[in-house]
């Protein structure tokens, strides 16, 4: 790296450039004294400035990997493993960890922003899709699919229990079966 007299990067090794990042766009990322500044945008649910928010009300930081993780998210079908969100994340942050990951992913889940489902052999799912929806997951390749169903349904399930005296229930339904790939004919 070239510094000028100052002993500042010059723009020449210093520069912009765009980083693909396998998850639908890309994000532009600025080298600054060996650092990488990334400016990640979040789309098909809470944006950036949406995430930032959230991450503000509960007294979090909205740090450059948590952003990015929801990026990656976004970038998702709307269903991802902890380990699917590491893959896609180290494609922007090589040096992530698992551990930041997950602890990122059980912080949205917190903060309602993903659901925490059981895929196959309990592996846990993170869904980013809040609509009411049922989630099926094939019991042999572990794919999850959203199905649409009644909201009247689901608020009667939820009624049900607040008049067993369960306060703010939240109705999740998965429906473990094979999928169509995998289905017996």
């Amino acid at each position: 790296m070239s510094k000028d007299a100052a002993g500042r990067m010059s723009e020449r090794s210093r520069g912009s450039r765009t980083l693909g990042h396998g998850v639908g766009e890309e994000v532009s990322a600025t080298v600054h004294g060996g650092k990488r500044k990334h400016k990640p945008t979040v789309r098909n649910y809470p944006g950036t400035d949406e995430i930032r928010e959230l991450l503000h009300r509960e007294g979090m930081r909205a740090t450059a990997q948590r952003l990015i993780i929801a990026r990656a998210l976004s970038g998702s079908d709307g269903h991802a493993t902890v380990s699917d969100m590491l893959k896609r994340v180290r494609k922007i942050l090589p040096q992530v960890s698992l551990s930041t990951v997950y602890t990122t992913m059980l912080l949205f889940e917190r903060m309602g922003i993903v659901t925490r489902l059981s895929g196959r052999n309990n592996e846990i799912v993170f869904d980013a899709n809040s609509e009411a929806h049922a989630n099926i997951v094939c019991v042999r390749c572990g794919r999850v699919e959203d199905m649409e169903v009644d909201g009247e349904l689901l608020r009667s399930i939820e009624k049900g229990a607040m008049k067993r005296g369960h306060s703010e229930p939240k109705v999740d339904i998965t429906i473990h079966a094979l999928c169509s790939l995998h289905r017996r004919r």
